[in-house]
């Protein structure tokens, strides 16, 4: 037994530290970091795609993905429930953050999760260990005042998740604050007055957000910010908010962002895309891509080959 655990645990380190060329980077490898020791590659997660493809595809059609306005896809670490909004319009006024599971070979019917469906809430975010979900919400809070969108969030219990508890100064303030986004070490980015901001994490807290720079903030409006886990790179929407956007690559190089690219076709279109997230296990792109003003749908494809 001893034996066979230890090929075990050399095999899977071969393949966690394999560097596979995956992107427009020389010998960057996109799942490095999201790569789990003991993980069984006999039981993949339900979004797993059965082949290649060469376009992005609607996610859960029909079920996650409907008539209505669906965006956001945070999965749990295990890859088989995922939260995500949906909305009645595009006003942000009128929306709610649902839970799928995968049952019995497909997407169960979505419900409004647990802390969500009594204010306007969006934008979940599960933390890689599973034990926190962020999002945003427009809910009352102590000494609040106004009726913005602040970050708030639920730790899991042994029956579910708890109440809901504001991430305070000095991250929320009377303007909104969307989208955020956590990396391994905590540090957590997310966008507030169409600028992406970072707030470090330390022992006291978190420190004062700061801008990410010209790398990334320009003239025009950066928004929905995505971290990787060991932050080497940073997705997020470009455009304006009640425009065309697209979405934009940034790498962390020598403690600054690179001059961010926008992905390939097979993401940006003359339509608005926006939302970027990516799968538990790296591999995977998820954003959503409106048609209409009334319809915007979650889509998939993989992360590597959206990347010029």
């Amino acid at each position: 037994m001893i034996q066979k655990m230890l090929v075990f645990v050399l095999v899977s380190i071969f393949f966690c530290g394999f560097n596979i060329d995956m992107g427009e980077e020389p010998g960057f490898d996109f799942t490095k970091s999201y790569c789990v020791l003991g993980h069984d590659s006999n039981s993949s997660p339900p979004y797993t795609l059965s082949r290649p493809m060469n376009h992005s595809i609607v996610f859960g059609r029909g079920i996650i993905s409907t008539n209505e306005f669906e965006i956001n896809a945070a999965f749990t670490p295990d890859g088989r429930s995922v939260y995500f909004t949906r909305t009645k319009d595009f006003s942000w006024t009128q929306n709610s953050i649902y839970i799928s599971s995968f049952i019995d070979g497909q997407w169960s019917a979505p419900q409004i999760a647990s802390f969500s469906g009594t204010y306007a809430d969006a934008d979940p975010f599960i933390t890689r260990d599973g034990r926190r979900l962020y999002y945003i919400s427009r809910r009352p809070g102590p000494g609040k005042s106004t009726d913005d969108y602040d970050i708030w969030y639920v730790e899991r219990t042994s029956s579910g998740w708890g109440e809901p508890i504001s991430i305070g100064p000095p991250i929320n303030t009377p303007s909104d604050e969307y989208y955020v986004t956590l990396a391994d070490n905590g540090n957590l980015y997310f966008s507030r007055d169409g600028e992406i901001l970072m707030a470090e994490w330390n022992q006291n807290g978190y420190k004062t957000p700061v801008s990410l720079g010209k790398g990334v903030n320009t003239r025009l409006e950066e928004y929905d910010p995505y971290i990787s886990p060991d932050e080497s790179y940073l997705l997020f929407t470009r455009g304006t908010i009640n425009g065309p956007a697209d979405i934009f690559i940034s790498y962390k190089r020598d403690g600054v962002w690179t001059m961010a690219e926008s992905l390939n076709e097979l993401v940006n279109t003359p339509s608005h895309e926006f939302a970027p997230i990516v799968s538990p296990d790296g591999r995977y792109l998820f954003f959503t891509r409106m048609s209409t003003w009334l319809n915007g749908d979650i889509y998939q494809v993989e992360l590597e080959r959206a990347l010029r």
